[in-house]
């Protein structure tokens, strides 16, 4: 398979996955727009499971070690998730300081963010970012996945009905999103990706979920506050980490998977 067939296949089944994603959930339900917390605490998101179910399925179209669902080159280089795992706690602590909501909730929300996980990660750090390596060098395949990954939340507005958060939302997934592409590159593996993802989706919805209970569930402006406020303050470090873990890529290029 050409360069230019790989990426072309790539960027095929990422946007069948997008659409799958974004504009499924209309043959589920019938219900009025949502927030994004509450969407994903109410109960299992209809169109994730179907759009992780799709993406696994076509992940068997390209090579394993390519996607990245192959085991970390090492055990040490699972070290550098420990910082990620660390700021993590906090979103946790912060989550159980405020108060947790139910366990069914908490439950509804570890599903919903593992499908997440999953789901993301494959088709952007796993098909779409092995879609440009086999076009690209590392650094050109790296800034478009990231882009793409962070544009596509733009599309969460068609859901919640709330496109102004949603750009938030964007802005935060480029820097959370380069994050995961450091680990992606440095471990070799997209499993810390969908394990780190899944997590950070958990502690920072349990932590809007908290606060939003704590306050009665009364002033819509803490909540709005809280999605903004929370991915803008808190993803920063996430780039800075990701940047400086990414900072040999271009002098690793020869370690890097060759275009076939």
């Amino acid at each position: 398979m050409t360069a230019n067939t790989r990426l072309a296949l790539a960027l095929g089944v990422f946007v069948i996955w997008m659409l799958v994603t974004v504009f499924s959930g209309g043959l589920f339900s019938e219900d009025e727009q949502a927030s994004l917390d509450q969407l994903m605490s109410r109960g299992v998101v209809p169109q994730i499971l179907l759009a992780c179910v799709f993406i696994t399925a076509a992940s068997f179209l390209f090579p394993r070690r390519d996607v990245g669902l192959v085991a970390p080159v090492s055990g040490r280089s699972l070290l550098l998730t420990l910082p990620v795992a660390i700021y993590l706690a906090l979103f946790f602590g912060l989550a159980v300081y405020l108060g947790l909501p139910s366990p069914k909730i908490v439950g509804i929300v570890v599903l919903n963010a593992i499908l997440v996980g999953i789901s993301e990660e494959l088709a952007c750090r796993g098909i779409l970012f092995q879609g440009f390596r086999a076009r690209f060098r590392v650094w050109p395949a790296i800034w478009r996945t990231s882009l793409i990954f962070a544009a596509m939340h733009v599309l969460n507005g068609f859901v919640t009905g709330q496109f102004g958060i949603a750009a938030v939302q964007s802005l935060a997934a480029f820097c959370t999103g380069m994050l995961f592409m450091a680990i992606r590159v440095r471990t070799g593996s997209l499993y810390p990706c969908m394990v780190l993802h899944a997590l950070w989706n958990t502690g920072a919805l349990l932590a809007v979920l908290a606060a939003v209970q704590q306050s009665g569930g009364q002033p819509a402006t803490l909540e709005m506050g809280l999605i903004v406020l929370v991915p803008v303050l808190g993803v920063l470090p996430n780039l800075l980490y990701g940047l400086w873990l990414l900072r040999h890529a271009g002098r690793d290029e020869a370690r890097q998977p060759q275009p076939a």
